[in-house]
């Protein structure tokens, strides 16, 4: 799959950005996805880390859907644990 200009310059920025949201043992809370949309709204652009404790209770690939629906953002990029999502400021 080519990726397109904007999605190599997400990357790219993605890459130096700090883990700002951590999903802990409660897994993916109210909470967690109010503080998101938060950081969405004010930055685009957001790294996200899922604990292990997190991930013992389901799988990465279901956390990141479930943020990346509830949220109504797009999937940047993908590393282990951690995740990047992106959604363009209202």
């Amino acid at each position: 799959m080519a990726l397109t200009r904007e999605q190599k310059d997400l990357r790219g920025r993605a890459k130096v950005l700090d883990v700002s949201v951590q999903i802990g043992k409660n897994g993916i809370t109210d909470t967690v996805i109010e503080q998101i949309n938060r950081q969405l709204d004010s930055r685009e652009l957001v790294k996200i880390k899922a604990l292990k404790s997190a991930v013992e209770s389901s799988n990465i690939k279901e956390i990141v859907e479930k943020v990346v629906l509830k949220t109504d953002s797009a999937l940047i990029d993908s590393i282990g644990f951690t995740f990047v999502i992106h959604r363009k400021k209202r």
